[in-house]
């Protein structure tokens, strides 16, 4: 079984600025948001969620600047403060696992045979980035059709558009998925600022659908389940779940393996994810990730793990950059745990010259290799995520300062020194007897500690050094 732990190191361009400091966002899970927002009825699926997550504010809105009736919809494309970009869109699919509508799930029931699509639009951009209208026909599950059309240009007035489907439809369908967007997304993220308005929406050579609800007059209030503030997931929130079962704190994350389903229909076990940046090309690197400053450090956590069948691991990953270069990068396989456990996973840059100034971090519930069904109903708690830096308050260009007792054996006396200037507000020194039963407890007041003998047999000791049940360094002395 697969228990090892990987590291990562590429090279890549990819320009990324960030001031620099060592504080994972949000790293002991304690904030979530309930947020609301509008959404079309019919159009179960939008960037709202991405959007309520980056920047609190939905991207796909109700708008009473209409062509037709009271409504039309309104669709933005945003960048966060963080840099993300955020395209809107919104469908009347279910499930939109990838940005291929060709295979998203759902669709409204639908056996007619149009022959174009047709509505009105406003939008703000001249050349450089365009809105887009799409249809997708199905049938037993499978695409045999879309159509794609982008709508740009400046139009402050609406201005309607009409598109005749070229090849026409071959057959009936019995699904069809419509989506709609402020930006080409099937191209870029899109362009920061692009904004679009749609209204009397409909297909032609047919009778209009009532489940269409293309002039966009009914709407439903929605509230998001909670969000986890500064951390990515996808679009449904899918797999992401708050849990009161925390380490420490009122709430910790939990993440759930669920069954998904592949561009064939075949369905297969599809992890629950959550990261703070965002993958760029694939896996070959992130962008928009948080700000650090560290050549070496580590990341401590907490985690439960209920895998569904033992053969399989949560992940825990983390890479760094140094302006447009990967310098490191590190992660661990997870395995079955019924109680908190605790781990370290140590991340540095190749040398002295490379000192990180961004940082990204995923978590997945199950392995990215697993995708059968046995694999389905894995669960990930996980607490109390920081650097380990961040902790001893001292600084990620090096890694915790050494600790040593002297003399070792000891007599009647010795001294716990510091190697370096460092915060010990909190630090305990415990001495443990070598079946584990702790003998004695010790505050660490300076960077030079005295203690004495008293109570102690002779023997060997364990020795731990400590800060909120964070080891910082551990041994062993002889009493004499």
């Amino acid at each position: 079984m697969k228990r090892e732990v990987y590291l990562i190191f590429l090279v890549i361009s990819m320009a990324v600025t960030i001031k620099a400091q060592n504080i994972i966002p949000n790293g002991d899970f304690e904030n979530w948001s309930i947020l609301t927002y509008d959404q079309p009825t019919t159009y179960p699926v939008s960037s709202n969620i991405e959007s309520l997550q980056k920047m609190k504010v939905p991207n796909v809105v109700k708008t009473s600047d209409a062509y037709h009736g009271q409504y039309a919809v309104k669709v933005s494309t945003f960048i966060s403060a963080s840099g993300d970009t955020v395209g809107g869109w919104f469908t009347n699919a279910s499930e939109t696992g990838n940005g291929d509508p060709t295979v998203w799930k759902g669709g409204m029931a639908y056996d007619q045979k149009p022959t174009g699509i047709r509505g009105c639009y406003k939008y703000n951009v001249a050349t450089k980035d365009s809105a887009l209208v799409g249809v997708v026909f199905k049938k037993g599950g499978k695409s045999f059709a879309h159509y794609f059309y982008p709508v740009g240009g400046v139009h402050d007035a609406y201005t309607p558009f009409s598109f005749t489907f070229n090849p026409p439809l071959t057959q009936a369908p019995d699904t069809m998925i419509l989506v709609a967007t402020s930006s080409n997304l099937l191209k870029n993220n899109g362009i920061p600022g692009s904004v679009a308005q749609f209204d009397s929406i409909s297909l032609t050579g047919v009778a209009q659908p009532l489940a269409l609800n293309g002039d966009f007059e009914w709407w439903v209030n929605m509230s998001t389940k909670p969000l986890l503030d500064n951390w990515n997931t996808n679009s449904e929130q899918m797999g992401v779940e708050r849990t009161m079962d925390a380490y420490s704190g009122n709430y910790a994350l939990e993440l759930n393996t669920y069954q998904g389903q592949d561009e064939n229909g075949t369905p297969y076990a599809q992890n629950g994810w959550v990261q703070i940046g965002e993958w760029n090309n694939g896996r070959t690197t992130f962008r928009h990730g948080f700000p650090v400053n560290i050549k070496q450090d580590a990341v401590v956590f907490y985690y439960k793990y209920f895998p569904a069948t033992l053969t399989d691991s949560a992940t825990f990953t983390i890479m760094l950059k140094k302006g447009d270069m990967m310098v490191g990068g590190n992660g661990v396989l997870l395995e079955s745990s019924a109680i908190y456990k605790r781990v370290e996973v140590p991340v540095m840059t190749p040398g002295d010259s490379f000192v990180a100034d961004s940082a990204y971090i995923m978590i997945t519930s199950s392995h990215w290799d697993h995708r059968d069904l046995s694999y389905v109903g894995s669960v990930l708690k996980i607490d109390g995520m920081a650097f380990l830096s961040q902790l001893l308050g001292v600084s990620g260009t090096t890694i915790a300062p050494e600790v040593t007792i002297s003399p070792n054996p000891v007599i009647t006396s010795a001294k716990l020194s510091v190697s370096e200037p460092a915060d010990v507000t909190g630090w305990m020194l415990t001495l443990c007897s070598m079946d584990g039963k702790v003998q004695k407890i010790i505050p660490v007041t300076s960077a030079i500690t005295s203690f004495n003998r008293d109570g102690l047999s002779s023997g060997l000791y364990l020795w731990s050094v400590t800060k909120d049940k964070t080891v910082i360094q551990r041994g062993k002395i002889i009493v004499q």
